[in-house]
């Protein structure tokens, strides 16, 4: 563009003028604009648009009008996962494990497009497939691909766990004095059982579906240190042994506090807990203890204020020394073993008056059962009813008042002889962190229900899911850290997903514009130094 005076018969006229080239290709100019006439024109005025002019013959100019945005690419999951591939060395992992592979498959793309997919908006193989080229991929990966590359975690789940834990424990310096241990399920949207999928206690209310029960096994900050998948209709408690030899004989660790809560609180897992060299911390069944125990506990004499560890009204303990006799059947022979500990008995009136509403509301429950004559639920309320006699149901009241009595009541049992009652109970209450885990899980990554049907899948896309948590975790420890307020998980999908960039297509061009990021996404670059991609022409 350019300024062109025409003369007209009384003055002359500044017009903004292009030059462009006619059907025959002769070069002729096109009048854009009017600025009117010349002698009523502003001097600075001229100057400075002249410089605009001037600027805008440098740069390449889009028609607006036929202009159409033609794809959008995110670049913030892509990125993050490069830096912390390579932070975790995956990649060589990756290497080692496919020199005697027959596999023609490029795994380390087809797991970073997977990967983008878990971090961004969770959904299926099929889906990620058809949004490939959103993720990043350089090129199309087929959909066989990516369902070999789930048979390839399946094969490597146990030996990629462990190097990643080494890899924490070098480049994090991760401290593992404490871990905190707890068994979820994942359910299906099958009735078919096997060797993996069967019918068990569902923790998400899921009784008519096939499930796998998995365990998960944590650091006081969360980091993922070890999974473990077990079938369907396993018992929670049993299903720890296959944890405590993973992390004895595998990994490494050899004095920890392992941390749990009631479920898996029993003789022989106390036995093989302290048989492998840990302490234990776990809830106890205050309840189910022997009355002499049971007559101290009710005694609200002795407790005393547990002090710093909770500024909660009404809170105290009472420590009382537990030993547990274990018996064992092994073959023909009974053995008999002893467990010296402590129970840190809490009781809170808070949690009194919460455990007082909570009977309450299934006492009236129980009654009305009896008004409707009703009593097919098998769980919560009708354990206040008794339904001996068909003709003459009636409220259980003893047992409504003994229950009473244990209101506010919680113990925890522990082998640990030399942490006080408050270190105890603060490590038991860090038992979040591993509930958290589960609920990043299952819902922010969406590892539920799961519609893959083969031991190999399943273990694979659990595998897949757990890779996703570990560097989202990880991210997430770096950014506050970096001193960076107010992390989420949900916060985080929000930065990455807003970091993409537009491809806009005109009749001429392609132009590559970048989003503007929001401050937890400049926060992410700045803390992983990561480069923005910049504005260009394609």
């Amino acid at each position: 563009m350019f300024f062109k005076i025409v003369k007209g018969k009384c003055q002359s006229y500044l017009y903004l003028a292009q030059s462009y080239r006619d059907e025959d290709g002769k070069v002729k100019h096109r009048k854009i604009c009017s600025f009117g006439p010349l002698k009523n024109l502003d001097s600075a005025f001229i100057k400075s648009f002249a410089q605009v002019t001037k600027y805008s013959a440098t740069v390449e100019l889009v028609d607006l009008e036929s202009a159409v945005v033609s794809e959008k690419i995110n670049y913030g999951a892509s990125q993050v996962i490069n830096h912390f591939w390579q932070y975790f060395a995956v990649g060589s992992f990756i290497k080692q494990s496919m020199r005697n592979s027959k596999l023609k498959i490029d795994i380390e793309s087809v797991l970073k497009l997977l990967l983008s997919s878990r971090l961004l908006k969770p959904e299926s193989k099929l889906q990620i497939y058809n949004h490939q080229k959103y993720y990043g991929a350089a090129k199309e990966i087929p959909l066989h691909k990516i369902y070999r590359t789930l048979d390839f975690l399946a094969e490597h789940h146990e030996a990629l766990q462990k190097h990643l834990y080494r890899q924490q424990i070098e480049k994090d310096k991760m401290v593992v004095n404490v871990v905190f241990y707890d068994v979820t399920t994942f359910y299906f949207e099958s009735v078919v059982q096997d060797d993996l999928k069967d019918f068990g206690f569902s923790k998400d209310c899921k009784i008519n579906n096939t499930q796998v029960m998995f365990s998960i096994l944590v650091n006081h900050q969360g980091m993922p240190i070890k999974f473990n998948i077990h079938k369907g209709n396993s018992y929670e408690g049993h299903t720890l042994v296959k944890a405590l030899e993973s992390i004895s004989r595998e990994y490494n660790i050899k004095q920890v506090i392992l941390v749990a809560d009631r479920g898996i609180n029993n003789g022989a897992n106390l036995l093989e807990i302290k048989n492998a060299g840990f302490d234990y911390i776990v809830g106890s069944k205050v309840k189910n203890t022997e009355d002499a125990i049971k007559k101290e506990i009710l005694d609200l004499r002795g407790y005393e204020k547990i002090g710093s560890y909770d500024n909660e009204e009404g809170l105290g303990f009472k420590v009382i020394n537990r030993d547990r006799t274990v018996r064992l059947q092994k073959g023909g022979a009974k053995e008999i073993h002893k467990i010296t500990g402590r129970l840190i008995c809490t009781w809170s009136a808070r949690r009194a008056a919460t455990d007082k509403a909570d009977r309450a509301r299934m006492v009236e429950r129980a009654n009305s059962m009896l008004d409707n004559n009703s009593f097919t639920s098998t769980r919560g309320a009708r354990k206040y009813l008794d339904i001996t006699i068909k003709e003459s149901p009636k409220l259980r009241t003893e047992k409504i008042i003994e229950d009473g009595k244990w209101d506010g009541f919680y113990g925890i049992e522990t082998n640990n002889m030399s942490l006080s009652a408050a270190e105890v109970a603060a490590a038991y209450h860090q038992l979040w962190v591993v509930e958290e885990s589960f609920r990043i899980l299952k819902h922010h990554f969406e590892t539920r229900p799961m519609f893959h049907w083969t031991s190999n899948r399943i273990i694979g896309h659990l595998t897949l899911s757990y890779i996703a948590f570990l560097f989202e975790r990880s991210l997430e420890i770096k950014l506050k850290t970096n001193g960076v307020e107010g992390v989420t998980h949900d916060g985080i999908r929000e930065a990455l997903s807003g970091m993409e960039v537009t491809v806009i297509n005109n009749n001429i061009n392609r132009i590559q514009i970048t989003n503007r990021n929001n401050d937890l996404s400049n926060a992410i670059m700045l803390t992983l130094s990561l480069e923005q991609p910049m504005n260009c022409k394609l």
